[in-house]
């Protein structure tokens, strides 16, 4: 996972996925294991020896899934607003 906003991510693979295929993401945080569903949305060809970044589309299809996203979603802005505050 390589960037998160708007409920959509940038996730970074190196085998194809044809895009409109449902896939399931699983992210670790905090020692938490958490699975999330998506479905390819894009997919962008890469320098050879790079991985193929694909644009997703996360599917909330219940209330703990929305949950789980929402806290992804603070956890990444929290930790890019630390890793800016390091960088000065």
């Amino acid at each position: 996972l390589s960037d998160l906003r708007r409920g959509a991510a940038c996730l970074e693979l190196f085998h194809h996925v044809p895009v409109g295929n449902p896939i399931q993401v699983n992210v670790e945080i905090l020692n938490q294991n958490f699975t999330l569903f998506a479905e390819v949305r894009s997919h962008r060809e890469p320098i050879l020896g790079r991985s193929t970044v694909y644009g997703i589309k996360f599917v909330n299809n219940d209330l703990e899934q929305n949950q789980r996203l929402k806290f992804l979603t603070n956890y990444w802005n929290e930790s890019k607003k630390i890793k800016i505050r390091n960088k000065f």
